[in-house]
């Protein structure tokens, strides 16, 4: 384990912030920090760990704070304005950063996750049929902060005020959270799958015999693994990932954000588990008090948001970079593809015998004369893509397959993918990089 931690500081006059997540390239991460006159500001920490007060509303008092970023922090979500109830917020980049309201259900509601695009943000609202404690799990439209959010599918119809939408996956269309499974029961770990905005498709996760409670608050960009927590008869947490709708228990109190392939797991109580090893991330130089936690991870696992004590026991928001001679092992997990971005090259490195998982297109390449590779790009993030270039699946051990003449572009995502299931031996993947002036 060689993550090295780094207090991100405070705003001028405060003495007190709180690393609350992590932008998917590891470069900011969003929280609050008061700033000395009563107030707690939403802010970003920037990759120089600069610290980024961002505007809310005239009123005289703010408790604010982000609590999700988009992949490239050109988006954030959270609450703005006065202490009581809170004005659920979005702040867009361009230059500087600019707040919106996002709209209710008529009273409040708050965001609590966002898609790594930017497009939708989820959390919850109260209903105004059912009064200001009761909550329901909502999808907004991001680019449309006026449009009221959308309810989520609900098992039962039933209001515990902890139900929630927690997180999205990359594009939207997967969301996690809380919510009543049972009449008259508390809010359990659920899933919605379907076309985002909607109301999704809700299915209820694998919790222990005797479970009371719980919640799935991250998840991969695919939306294939989530993490979380169940809660004990006696409300006692145990924090744990789920593979699809089926759970598995890590050591620890509460899971709170998963890397790109569910291998890093940052956890409360300023933990990590990476690979099924947990491990104590380390504490601040001097650090006044023993107790901090993990609120974040980026896509690569090499950095972590959270927060913890200094020296003088202020309660200061922390980064933790990987500092190690090489960077944790990121294989792919089971089911997903790796993606290899111009701007954060991730290179994955395994070898193995199993069965390739087939990709559906509309038009596959040809497999005349077997299965082929195919590479295809995005230069949307992930949201279009252009024609594959496929090559045929050679037998020859040392041969390597190469595309050459991609072109140029400022964010680009690679898919590789096999046309047909087939043994393979997939020992690295890298993208040559030329600077190019424009």
């Amino acid at each position: 384990m060689s993550y090295s931690p780094v207090a991100l500081g405070f705003l001028p006059g405060g003495s007190s912030s709180f690393g609350s997540c992590m932008s998917a390239d590891g470069t900011t991460i969003g929280g609050w920090a008061d700033d000395g006159a009563g107030n707690q500001a939403a802010v970003l920490w920037d990759g120089a760990n600069a610290i980024v007060r961002l505007p809310d509303t005239t009123l005289a008092v703010f408790q604010s704070r982000v609590n999700a970023v988009s992949a490239d922090a050109g988006v954030a979500v959270g609450r703005g304005g006065k202490p009581v109830d809170g004005l659920a917020s979005i702040w867009i980049r361009s230059g500087g950063y600019t707040r919106s309201g996002l709209s209710t259900l008529g009273l409040t509601a708050t965001p609590i996750g966002l898609s790594a695009d930017g497009a939708r943000a989820v959390g919850a609202a109260a209903n105004v049929a059912s009064g200001a404690q009761d909550r329901v799990p909502v999808i907004w439209d991001a680019a449309s902060p006026s449009t009221p959010p959308i309810e989520l599918q609900r098992i039962v119809n039933e209001y515990p005020i902890n139900q929630t939408a927690w997180c999205a996956s990359a594009n939207g269309g997967i969301v996690f959270g809380a919510a009543a499974t049972t009449p008259g029961g508390p809010a359990m770990p659920v899933r919605w799958t379907g076309p985002a905005p909607g109301p999704g498709v809700i299915a209820a996760l694998d919790v222990p015999v005797g479970c009371t409670g719980g919640a799935a608050v991250a998840c991969t960009p695919d939306g294939n693994i989530a993490v979380g927590y169940t809660l004990d008869a006696f409300s006692v947490p145990t924090a744990c990932y789920w593979t699809g709708t089926a759970r598995t228990d890590v050591a620890g109190d509460q899971a709170t954000g998963v890397d790109l392939t569910g291998k890093v797991i940052a956890l409360i109580g300023a933990n990590v588990d990476l690979n099924a090893v947990n491990s104590a991330l380390p504490l601040l130089a001097g650090a006044g008090s023993a107790l901090a936690d993990a609120t974040g991870v980026s896509y690569t696992g090499t950095g972590i948001a959270g927060w913890g004590y200094d020296s003088l026991t202020r309660q200061t928001a922390i980064r933790w970079t990987w500092s190690g001679a090489s960077p944790p092992p990121f294989p792919p997990f089971p089911g997903t593809t790796p993606l290899l971005n111009l701007d954060n090259v991730v290179v994955t490195s395994l070898t193995t015998e199993s069965p390739c998982t087939v990709a559906q297109y509309a038009t596959p390449p040809s497999t005349t004369g077997g299965p082929v590779v195919g590479l295809r790009w995005s230069d949307t993030r992930g949201q279009t893509f252009g024609n594959a270039v496929p090559q045929a699946l050679s037998t020859d051990p040392l041969a390597q397959l190469q595309w050459n003449r991609t072109g140029y572009a400022r964010d680009r995502v690679f898919e590789l993918f096999w046309s047909a299931a087939a043994k393979t031996a997939l020992n690295g993947a890298f993208v040559i990089v030329d600077p190019w002036k424009s």
